[in-house]
């Protein structure tokens, strides 16, 4: 746990626009912070890691702060802030936190993000930007392109008489995650989850979870990242023994994130261009890094295709199909010219996940991941009758306050 007298974090922003974990659902600003003493650049890349701490504060309040501003801006200004999250400069920047516990105003809560620890609550006395610049070191690139599961000195498991390998994606509110899996290894495709699934009932056990079904007897699980934000990844901060369970988490590479320094799995992280997973001789996972035209949060990003048994299945991430042409990766800008027996809608089914859909093969599915954000309104109504037009079977469930799983391949 971070000093109970530390009064001063530095931070990075997740989410302009998130909903509160605690506190009654309401909105806030989700960041990514550490203490006071770890904001230098030789602390942030020291060896051991650096404890990463989860903050969220009400929005209005953290507005009214920002720079001294003594008033909640406009609206004008406001959609302007609410936007900041999916800039790659803007998500770099820091802030100056400086927050009060011994006051019974309460504006928002702190915890240690990869912790069971109750949240403890503070009121925001200061907020600025930081004039200093401090840019995230890299993580250790992996070295290979191919790698080949079942791997015989960590399983002792043959490909020979292994089950088939399956696609299941899970509805867990406004996140993405999904497995692949033959009953005794897994992959996962990012561990994120959102409203109306959050941190409290997850890790006290009021909800359902199928996803602990499934993984509970698989010894070591790989996990495929598609991008940093914490609606892709936020289980893997609740699950102490999922995390156990984790070999490696690859990533984009370059593409930073103030989670990675934490030692929970700063050790697990590898980042990524390419890589060929062979999962069996007729199954397997191509993994591409995007090089996207626009530099956007969402852009930077893995996407990933899945084949087993001549089925096809799409999972990438926040970005949507619109944006593969202009890729200069030509594996990704080629995923527009190929059809699929499943995708994961991209982007939680957003507006712009409606636009050049790619091909669907005969009895496709298409697996909408979204929560009940009232910010955000995820899936649109847009997505989900051009999926429809473009000859995919639906499968929806915005408000399943459970983590329930749904096979697709």
């Amino acid at each position: 746990m971070y000093n109970l007298e530390t009064k001063v974090f530095y931070c990075q922003i997740d989410s302009c626009r998130a909903i509160k974990e605690y506190q009654k659902k309401g909105l806030c600003v989700r960041l990514l912070a550490v203490e006071e003493q770890f904001f230098s650049a030789q602390a942030l890349e020291r060896k051991e890691g650096v404890e990463v701490i989860s903050i969220e504060v009400s929005y209005w309040a953290f507005l009214e702060r920002l720079d001294g501003a003594g008033r909640v801006p406009a609206k004008a200004e406001r959609d302007k802030f609410d936007l900041l999250d999916d800039s790659v400069r803007e998500r770099s920047r820091w802030y100056r936190l400086e927050v009060d516990w011994n006051t019974k105003t309460r504006h928002g809560y702190a915890y240690p993000t990869f912790s069971e620890e109750k949240p403890r609550y503070f009121e925001l006395v200061s907020c600025r930007t930081e004039s200093q610049t401090i840019s995230l070191g890299p993580a250790p690139l992996f070295n290979q392109e191919v790698m080949k599961l079942p791997l015989s000195h960590d399983t002792g498991i043959s490909t020979s008489n292994a089950s088939p390998w399956t696609l299941s994606a899970f509805h867990v509110g406004q996140g993405m995650c999904s497995i692949v899996s033959d009953g005794k290894q897994a992959l996962l495709l990012d561990i994120g989850a959102g409203t109306p699934v959050t941190r409290p009932l997850y890790q006290e056990g009021k909800i359902t979870n199928e996803l602990a079904q499934v993984i509970e007897g698989i010894k070591t699980i790989d996990l495929i990242l598609s991008h940093a934000d914490q609606d892709h990844w936020r289980i893997l901060a609740w699950d102490a023994e999922l995390r156990k369970k984790i070999r490696h988490i690859f990533v984009p590479e370059n593409a930073k994130s103030l989670a990675y320094k934490d030692p929970a799995i700063k050790f697990d992280i590898k980042e990524i261009q390419r890589l060929h997973i062979v999962l069996s001789t007729n199954s397997w996972l191509d993994v591409y890094r995007s090089q996207p035209k626009r530099d956007d949060d969402n852009g930077q990003c893995l996407v990933t295709v899945f084949e087993s048994a001549g089925k096809r299945a799409l999972i990438a991430g926040d970005y949507v199909y619109s944006r593969f042409p202009s890729d200069t990766n030509k594996d990704v800008a080629d995923l527009q010219n190929q059809d699929f027996d499943a995708v994961v809608v991209p982007h939680h089914g957003d507006a712009e996940s409606a636009h050049r859909i790619v091909k669907a093969r005969q009895g496709a599915i298409a697996f909408f991941s979204a929560g009940n954000h009232r910010k955000f309104l995820h899936p649109t109504q847009i997505s989900r009758d051009n999926h429809k037009k473009e000859k995919y079977t639906e499968i929806c469930n915005n408000n399943c306050p459970d983590v329930r799983r749904v096979t697709l391949i």
